[in-house]
């Protein structure tokens, strides 16, 4: 795969281009406030409860969704929000909705496999929110498992940090993470 603007441009990155990378954590930290990873369990839900997270970010599709996450969601006292994404990102309104989302409740964020969809939204939290840089935040997309075959939402990736980096917004986001 070429180097999508500078997203995979570390050695790092091009050598986890070249191997596949075993995943096994399933959950996993990326700020006080915000956990990624696969579609929980009702017993994980109860867990993430019980650690003090307060809302679950949903981005498959409609179709993809077998449970009832949003009723036992419900159930156990968390918001549940769906904000489905295919292997592109949504629009720029939605994109920098589900930031300030991020932002504002301790989180857990998921997709179908936790590693294409939600790795897409962290490396663009890391960049934009939290100020890495591009490549740092490549490296840790294809080591939490990213497919490099979703080669347009990697160019999202570096598309929004670019423009969102430009909104004043970002700056709100940033001081909302830190606080």
């Amino acid at each position: 795969m070429k180097k999508v603007c500078s997203l995979f441009a570390s050695p790092m990155a091009a050598m986890l281009l070249r191997i596949k990378v075993r995943r096994s954590v399933r959950v996993r930290q990326v700020a006080e406030d915000l956990f990624y990873g696969g579609v929980p369990s009702k017993a994980q839900l109860q867990v993430l409860k019980a650690r003090g997270i307060q809302q679950i970010v949903d981005l498959r599709q409609s179709f993809e969704i077998m449970g009832n996450e949003a009723t036992l969601c419900q159930e156990i006292g968390l918001d549940y929000i769906l904000v489905s994404m295919d292997e592109e990102l949504p629009d720029f309104p939605t994109v920098e909705r589900l930031l300030t989302l991020l932002c504002a409740a301790p989180t857990y964020l998921h997709c179908c496999q936790d590693c294409d969809r939600s790795g897409a939204i962290v490396a663009l939290y890391r960049t934009v929110v939290q100020g890495w840089e591009l490549s740092r935040a490549g490296v840790e997309l294809l080591w939490g498992g990213f497919n490099p075959r979703f080669e347009v939402l990697a160019r999202d990736i570096c598309f929004y940090t670019h423009q969102l980096k430009r909104t004043p917004s970002v700056h709100a986001l940033q001081q909302a993470a830190s606080a």
